[in-house]
């Protein structure tokens, strides 16, 4: 199960100098939301990845789930990826994608592609580029 302190003890890690009021404003939450977190209360999870994005570590971090607060920063290598021939650029640089075009199935797609693990995301760009090539 989850541990409030883990939680809390990794927010107070990776504040770099931010008060808790600060944090607190620039995510949008409610005043004490970060002191008040508790084993039986816990922390909405909207709020939860409001902070994260915040301290520019992952969710998954806070709530002790990895050691690693740069999990939400994982690319995918080429090793990663069995049966990786037709990997697409360059497989050690994060994809990004803008969500520019006001186009709900192109939305929904992307939407779709940010919850996959990097390796995943790795298998759909071979996928659709094997689409692309007539495979």
């Amino acid at each position: 199960m989850y541990s409030a302190q883990i939680t809390k003890e990794r927010i107070d890690a990776q504040r770099k100098g931010a008060t808790y009021e600060q944090i607190q404003s620039a995510c949008n939450i409610g005043a004490n939301a970060i002191r008040q977190i508790s084993n039986e209360k816990g922390l909405a999870s909207f709020s939860l990845a409001k902070i994260a994005d915040f301290l520019d570590c992952s969710v998954d971090y806070l709530l002790g789930r990895t050691d690693n607060p740069s999990a939400h920063k994982s690319t995918v290598s080429v090793g990663d990826v069995s049966d990786n021939h037709g990997v697409i650029g360059n497989a050690n640089a994060p994809l990004t994608i803008n969500h520019t075009e006001n186009n709900p199935q192109r939305s929904a797609l992307l939407d779709t592609y940010d919850k996959l693990t990097p390796v995943q995301q790795a298998k759909l760009l071979l996928f659709a580029d094997n689409l692309l090539n007539g495979e």
